[in-house]
């Protein structure tokens, strides 16, 4: 008999499993602009994997907490998930605000979605301290590439 409920525990225990936990933890705000020379390298804008920029867009950061002495960034195709854009690490001075510039992020691939096409990249920073405690989170979405391509 008791054998008989353990499949309905199993059951009711696995969907608890896929309950999503709100991230409790304080929200960095996120800015960056793409410009031409971040996608897909110099020249007319055509797809060409070749041609992957590797100069990062300048991000401005708010709201870091104080104890912030380090922020990991990556970038995420939010239309292609497989395609590893990469990112880095940057150390801050303090908390408050921080603007990485431009090409600050070494292990970076820019956007380059297909000729015609315009992909969503969702930007995501972790805020950490000295010890690599994460702190706050947080992440912005922009669209690319389309804006461009010769009109």
């Amino acid at each position: 008999m008791r054998l008989a409920f353990l499949p309905l525990t199993c059951l009711a225990l696995g969907a608890c499993g896929t309950l999503r936990v709100p991230d409790d933890r304080p929200q960095v705000g996120v800015n960056y602009q793409f410009e031409r020379r971040h996608a897909c390298g110099d020249g007319p804008y055509k797809m060409a994997m070749a041609r992957l920029s590797r100069s990062s867009p300048r991000l401005e950061l708010t709201q870091l907490p104080p104890q912030t002495r380090v922020v990991k960034v990556e970038m995420v195709d939010l239309d292609l998930l497989s395609f590893d854009h990469g990112g880095g690490e940057a150390t801050v001075a303090q908390g408050g605000s921080a603007t990485l510039p431009e090409g600050a992020l070494k292990a970076w691939s820019g956007p380059c979605p297909p000729t015609g096409a315009d992909h969503r990249y969702e930007m995501r920073v972790e805020a950490r301290d000295a010890q690599g405690k994460s702190l706050a989170s947080g992440k912005q979405v922009r669209t690319c590439c389309k804006q461009f391509e010769a009109r």
